[in-house]
């Protein structure tokens, strides 16, 4: 037992910022974090000697729903933060954040409690001595501890040595070993009414009512600070909730509350066999400091527990990288060529993912946890008319100078007519494909084209030119609208007459050198490119 307490002693924090970055690696790699895995960084494994980091272990406990349900709320969080505009479909209207949000909180405070497990039996092991569950095998042992944590002995030279020092991590630690040995690291920590049949609520117990009869009895200022010092020490161990509440993380003066219902009460007062003439002033002048508290506690519960410790450096550490990881993922677009068209499906791993979390959800029904994926999300298919779109190096003309055309962005001026001269503002709107599609050239340069919305200028090209337009792209010429392929065109811009792009129509074209008057130009040939996946710009203007 000296042993044990020497070791505990000398245990330092918990690292709260080498846990996150574990659990951070571990929820990346469970199953339900799959389809968005390439997008989530991996962070460098801790602890550097785990053969095995990516696991489903921890403190010796397989637990992957744990951390399938850890990861899915902290992803359905990312979603609800997303920018509407990247979230295109409207993803986040599938998922329910409120929900997600309690299970997070109730995954994040498990997840505490096994860091602490591993945590404490890492040092054990470093010292060379038995880990927590060797101890809890060795006959008698639990009670034993137990027995001496209730010692007069004990009380005096450890606990209230700490308390009038302000260091309540050794009574804290000492306490969660002790409900470890009894329920193992699975069942940590308690909450709702098991709590009260815990070895360490009466522990805390007897901590309370012995230092308050030798050292705090009539002094309000002392028994406000072993109330809180109490309080402090039952963070580990439990969860003050009701029934059906979501375990979580609890302000201090919670926790002091509804441990102090507990412990004055007549039943348990019981336990320490003293007369109502002794216990009746504790119970007094422990309701009295509560009453204290409360007025003031705002400022009490400025102190943190480690579960929200944990939560906070999660949120403010790992949870930056899933956030940026769920904005790659929507703008993902994965392309499918069709006869007339292309089929863009945006955001297709987010789509998989909660299609996957619906679906589970409908066929795994557990009521312990809060239901985050309301309905099968959006349809993400776009259908891409294979036109009005310009390959990347096509020349843009502007109010000052021209520019390629991905590198055109929101508010350029546009050149929309050279005679009388207009321009078109870009909008905000970002018109990129990546599309299986052949390009169309002329034998020419420097053509004017039409888009129906808007009208773009190109000084592209040379004899015999490159493709640089798709097949549906509109050309403003002498007899009209034309384009190579009208019929995709149309069902692109149904409101106009577009007819069919030859070899003898005669285009208007941009005058060289000046770039603010029209010259004609008739089409000696059109070249055309095979197929290819490829990614093409667009331009929409502001209305």
């Amino acid at each position: 037992m000296t042993d044990l307490m020497d070791a505990v002693r000398a245990m330092s924090s918990l690292p709260t910022r080498n846990y996150t970055t574990r659990l951070h690696n571990k929820a990346r790699m469970n199953p339900r974090a799959e389809e968005l895995r390439d997008y989530i960084s991996e962070y460098p494994k801790w602890p550097p000697d785990d053969p095995d980091p990516n696991s489903f272990y921890m403190d010796g406990v397989n637990i992957p729903e744990l951390l399938e349900r850890f990861s899915d709320s902290t992803l359905v969080g990312a979603l609800d933060n997303v920018d509407d505009y990247r979230d295109k479909y409207d993803f986040a209207s599938s998922v329910n954040p409120a929900n997600a949000k309690q299970n997070f909180l109730k995954a994040i405070t498990r997840l505490t409690s096994y860091c602490y497990g591993e945590h404490i039996n890492r040092t054990l092991r470093e010292r060379r001595m038995p880990d927590l569950r060797e101890l809890s095998r060795k006959s008698g042992f639990p009670d034993y501890m137990k027995e001496t944590l209730l010692s007069d002995r004990f009380i005096r030279a450890n606990i209230l040595t700490d308390l009038l020092r302000g260091d309540h991590v050794f009574g804290l630690v000492m306490l969660y070993i002790l409900d470890y040995m009894r329920h193992g690291p699975h069942d940590m920590p308690a909450h709702d009414n098991d709590y009260w049949n815990r070895p360490s609520q009466d522990v805390v117990g007897s901590w309370s009512w012995i230092i308050w009869e030798s050292t705090a009895a009539n002094s309000e200022s002392r028994t406000d600070d072993l109330v809180q010092f109490c309080g402090k020490l039952s963070t580990l161990s439990m969860l003050p909730v009701k029934l059906n509440e979501t375990p979580r993380p609890q302000p201090l003066f919670t926790s002091i509350s509804t441990l102090y219902d507990q412990i004055t009460n007549e039943t348990w007062l019981k336990n320490i066999k003293k007369p109502a003439s002794m216990t009746t002033p504790y119970v007094q002048e422990i309701q009295r400091s509560i009453d204290r508290l409360e007025v003031y506690q705002n400022i009490v519960n400025q102190w943190e527990s480690d579960g929200n410790i944990m939560r906070n450096t999660w949120q403010g550490t790992a949870f930056p990288s899933w956030q940026n990881a769920m904005g790659q993922a929507l703008a993902h677009q994965y392309t499918v060529p069709a006869d007339n068209n292309t089929v863009i499906f945006t955001g297709r791993p987010v789509h998989q993912w909660l299609t996957n979390g619906w679906a589970g959800e409908q066929y795994f029904n557990d009521p312990n946890w809060w239901r985050m994926f309301m309905s099968f999300p959006p349809d993400n298919q776009e259908y891409v008319d294979n036109g009005s779109c310009f390959r990347p190096g096509t020349q843009i003309t502007l109010n000052n100078g021209t520019t390629a055309i991905e590198n055109v962005k929101e508010w350029d001026r546009v050149l929309t007519l050279a005679e009388p001269e207009q321009y078109g503002i870009v909008s905000d709107e970002t018109v990129t494909h990546n599309i299986e599609v052949p390009l169309i050239g002329f034998s020419k340069t420097a053509y004017a084209f039409k888009s129906c919305e808007t009208i773009v200028l190109t000084s592209l090209g040379t004899d015999s030119e490159t493709p640089f337009a798709t097949p549906a792209h509109v050309f403003y010429t002498t007899t009209g609208l034309r384009a190579v392929d009208p019929d995709a065109a149309m069902r692109e811009n149904p409101w106009a007459k577009i007819g069919h792009l030859s070899v003898g129509h005669v285009l208007y074209r941009l005058r060289e050198g000046t770039g603010r008057a029209y010259d004609t130009q008739e089409i000696r040939s059109i070249s055309k490119t095979s197929a290819t996946l490829r990614t093409v710009h667009g331009i929409h203007l502001r209305e």
